[in-house]
């Protein structure tokens, strides 16, 4: 993975993901939970936070 090969671990801090309630982007946050890593998921419409994911929440 890109993040590896520059470095980045999962103890580093979160990941974010923009776009994520698509497919890019929820593949995304699958592979990057599959290895450990804590995302934070941003879409752009509050009604699509839900499709993130279970521990997704919308932004104050």
């Amino acid at each position: 993975m890109a993040l590896e090969r520059h470095g980045v671990t999962p103890g580093d801090g979160d990941v974010l993901v923009t776009g994520a309630n698509g497919g890019v982007g929820s593949f995304a946050i699958s592979l990057l939970n599959r290895h450990g890593y804590s995302v934070i998921a941003a879409t752009g419409a509050r009604s699509r936070a839900t499709t993130c994911g279970n521990r997704a929440r919308p932004a104050s």
